[in-house]
This record gives C-alpha cells, sequence and structure tokens, in this order.
C-alpha cells in the first residue's frame, strides 16, 4: 500500500514544557488504575515526558510488537481513508497539541490523546488485534450506516472509554480515558454508572460527547475482547448473512 506523507510540525520550547507537563501528571494518575499492560506498553515504545514523539520513533517497536503504524495526520482526511487504512494496520496522529495551561481534554483529540492513549493499546497484541478485528468487520459493512454506527458506538464504549476488571478491580484501558485528568477521576467515582459489558447494551447505547461518559461498560477480563468480536460477527451474520 503506498502512502502519502505529511510533513510532522515543528513543536515549540512552550509546547515541550505541555508535553512534560502532560505527561507526568497524567502517568502519576494512572499509575494505579490503568490496566495491567500500560505501563510496560510505554516502556516498549519508548514514550517518555523528555521531548514529543515522531512518528518514526514509535513505529519500529510498534510495529515489531503488534505490526501497527501510525503516521502524521494532514490538516484534513475524511474519517472513511482514516479507517480504511486501519484495514492495513495504519493509525493516524495528529500533529496539534492542547493550548499550554489548558489541562482538561482538547474540543478534539489532540496528539497527547493518540501518543499517551491510544498507541500503548495498539501496542498490546490483545487489543491491537481485537481493533484490527472490529475494522475489518466495519469494512464488510460500510455500505450499511446503521451497522456502521453500531460499530462505531462498540468502537467508543471499548477502545476509547473502556474499563476492566483485573485481579477484583476494576482498571482503565479506554485511551480516552488514560489521556484525560478529569475522565480519569470521573470513570472510577461515586458519580460514574459502570455496569458489566453486554453486546446489545452497548450497540444500543450512544456515547456522549468528550471524556465524561454517563455509562461506562466492564469487561470481565482484557481476554473478552476476542469474545466480543465473535459475537459480534455471529449477530451480523445473522442479520445480513
Amino acid at each position: 500500500m503506498t502512502m502519502t506523507l505529511f510533513a510532522p510540525p515543528v513543536y515549540t520550547d512552550a509546547d515541550q514544557t505541555q508535553w512534560w507537563d502532560l505527561f507526568i501528571r497524567q502517568r502519576a494518575a494512572v499509575a494505579d488504575h490503568a490496566y495491567s499492560a500500560f505501563a510496560g506498553s510505554l516502556t516498549a515504545l519508548g514514550l517518555h515526558p523528555d521531548h514529543i514523539p515522531a512518528c518514526d520513533e514509535v513505529n519500529s517497536p510498534l510495529q515489531q510488537l503488534t505490526g501497527w503504524k501510525v503516521y502524521p495526520l494532514p490538516s484534513a482526511m475524511p474519517d472513511q481513508q482514516f479507517f480504511r487504512l486501519m484495514v492495513f494496520r495504519r493509525f493516524g496522529i495528529t500533529g496539534s497539541l492542547r493550548k499550554v495551561g489548558q489541562t482538561g481534554p482538547p474540543d478534539e483529540p489532540d496528539l497527547f490523546h493518540h501518543f499517551f492513549g491510544h498507541l500503548p493499546l495498539l501496542a498490546d497484541p490483545r487489543v491491537a488485534g481485537y481493533l484490527h478485528q472490529l475494522v475489518l468487520i466495519a469494512e464488510r459493512f460500510i455500505d450499511l450506516p446503521t451497522v456502521v454506527q453500531q460499530i462505531a458506538r462498540l468502537y467508543r464504549h471499548t477502545i476509547e472509554y473502556g474499563l476492566v476488571r483485573e485481579a477484583g478491580a476494576i482498571k482503565i484501558y479506554g485511551a480516552g480515558i488514560l489521556s484525560s485528568l478529569a475522565a480519569t477521576q470521573h470513570c472510577l467515582s461515586p458519580a460514574a454508572s459502570r455496569g458489566l459489558f453486554d453486546l446489545s447494551p452497548v450497540l444500543a447505547t450512544p456515547p456522549a460527547k468528550g471524556p465524561l461518559q454517563p455509562q461506562y461498560f466492564v469487561l470481565a477480563s482484557i481476554g473478552q475482547l476476542d469474545d466480543i468480536i465473535c459475537s459480534l460477527d455471529q449477530l451480523l451474520r445473522s442479520q445480513f448473512g
């Protein structure tokens, strides 16, 4: 597959300081709450607070771990093309960073969300494999908007805002939570509604805009992601053949 390459942005000293602040703060915030593979994935990818990474820096270890690669997104790319590239295990990374002093999540995903939240998931063979299988199913039904909408909900309730039970405790694996202090604090608080993952309710539950969700779904284990793909495939085959 041939891809058009886009020049990465040049970051200022203020951007580097902002990256440092975000990284140090969020790493501490999720230290006791992220799922078990998260910290090891950060280390395996060489992600650290010293400087904003470039895609080329992480692609070698990432491809060795799971076969995925990342690329810098242009200023505009159609959603269909973005998701189509994921069929080939290519994930787009935005070059913009939330403003200096802005510790909360921006209106649109920024590079901290992608690098700190998504890359550790792409480095975990269990989550990366789940995402690839989900995209392949979406590709099969790309001309059926209702199915694509359901798959988008499943993506959001797992990859972005997913929780998982490990050793009797609820842990975070969703990228949208891992990269947001407000979401980290909210999702495990008494104010958040958390229920056991069940495919049918998940497909019927529209996620809220932004990182604070009214409803979170908790996997029994990270291995349940494989079961979700099997259940989704069986459900769609029974409906559409």
